[in-house]
Parts: C-alpha cells; structure tokens; sequence
C-alpha cells in the first residue's frame, strides 16, 4: 500500500512530524494507525474574514468597543493579526489585507495599535 501526502500533520505525545511528499515512514505509521482504529481529529474550521469581522460587530455591540482580548474565542488572535496587517498596510509593506478591509476596521472602531494597557481601559 502507498501514500503519498504533501501537507499532513501528525502530532504524536506532543511532538508533530511533517512528512515530506511520499514519506514511507509516515505511510507506515499512517497505516498502522489506520489499522489499530486511531481516529484522526479534523482540522478547526478556519473562518472567512467576513465572518469574523461579523463576529467582531457583535463583540463591539456586546462590550462597546473593539480591543478583543488576545484569548477571546478566536476572535482575540483574528484581531491581533489584523493589526499587524492593518499597521504593515500603512507602512506599505506586503500584507494580504485590502484598503477596502482596513477601512471596514477602522471604521468600526478598530484599535490599532493595543497593549495592555489600553485593553484595561
């Protein structure tokens, strides 16, 4: 029996091993796996960017402000990236984030440059 994998993960008691494109060591695990009944955990569903600014509305009508805490929900990481983004955008440096998004943000109350301190406030 063959494999052949490109981007799979496997975590093993905390360490993860990333095969190379048709790794017969991986194949051998994977098939021994397979074999004794190792269910494999599905990845996260990943969010649009649509879906998590909508998410961040209903924050901002929840809390009335955008400074989502970084271990909020998901939402707190999605945020943070976007200041990165937001801030290499303005310096105009590559980013996959658009003048339209930025504005959205922005306009809705985004707090661009977070610390600690400004999310005790």
């Amino acid at each position: 029996m063959s494999y052949a994998f490109t981007m799979i993960q496997l975590e093993i008691k905390g360490c993860i091993y990333s095969p190379i494109k048709n790794d017969s060591s991986f194949s051998s695990i994977l098939f021994t796996l397979n074999y004794v009944g190792f269910l494999f955990k599905p990845k996260v569903k990943t969010h649009t960017w649509d879906e998590r600014f909508q998410q961040l509305v209903a924050f901002k009508e929840k809390f009335g402000h955008c400074k989502v805490p970084r271990l909020y929900k998901g939402l707190g990481k999605w945020i943070a990236d976007q200041r990165g983004k937001y801030n290499d955008l303005k310096a105009g440096k590559k980013t996959n984030l658009t003048n339209e998004k930025a504005q959205r943000l922005s306009d809705l109350g985004m707090c661009v440059y977070c610390n600690k301190r400004s999310l005790d406030k």
